[in-house]
């Protein structure tokens, strides 16, 4: 019986503590050296293996828990640099764009209140708009096509009222240009944003590949 126990205990310890195949070696001398019963070996080898397979799987398990915390950190790190960086771009465009809005819209205004000086109550009497053309200028402000007929008497609208709507258009048109050129402006710094904050933090990762 100490001997059998001597080498029950050999046994588990070699296969404890070295790899599968020389555990195997091991067990099976004591098998043909008469020492342990096959039995035995059988029932200490499948307990062993066992041992190993979830002391693998928790290595394992372990390994995966700590990937995923630092991949988990990597992403949330690479969001806060993103968004700061498309908030940086933003503020960029609104302060290219918002002075350049306010330009035009001071501009139409101070236009608007010179309208008198340039278009006199004299200029008015003297200039006639037939209906046909206001109904052509109405057609083109809005992309319509023009309405049939022609009229030769008054249409009621002044000639400084024609400047007055004029300019108020012109301004409308020059904003909305203006607009457009800042949402491309915007579309594009978000999308530099994000493409080198992608960069920045791929480097670091590409040089430990590397090494």
């Amino acid at each position: 019986m100490p001997v059998l126990a001597a080498a029950w205990t050999a046994l588990c310890a070699a296969l404890k503590s070295l790899k599968i195949s020389a555990a195997v070696l091991i067990s099976a001398g004591l098998v043909l050296s008469g020492v342990v019963g096959a039995e035995v070996f059988e029932r200490t080898f499948r307990f062993s293996f066992l041992v190993f397979h979830f002391e693998g799987l928790g290595a394992q398990l372990a390994d995966l828990k700590t990937r995923d915390a630092a991949a988990l950190k990597a992403a949330q790190v690479h969001v806060a640099t993103v968004m700061a960086a498309q908030t940086k771009a933003t503020a960029a465009v609104l302060a290219t764009y918002t002075p350049a809005v306010a330009a035009i819209d001071a501009n139409a205004s101070t236009l608007a209140k010179e309208i008198p000086a340039y278009v006199t109550p004299k200029d008015d009497a003297a200039c006639t708009l037939n209906p046909g053309a206001v109904r052509l200028l109405d057609a083109a402000a809005g992309g319509l096509p023009a309405a049939p007929g022609a009229d030769d008497a008054p249409s009621g609208v002044a000639l400084s009222t024609l400047v007055t709507t004029d300019v108020g258009n012109d301004a409308a048109a020059l904003e909305n240009a203006d607009q457009l050129a800042a949402l491309q402006a915007w579309v594009r710094a978000q999308q530099a944003a994000q493409d080198a904050s992608g960069t920045a933090s791929s480097a670091p990762a590409d040089a430990d590949a590397g090494r």
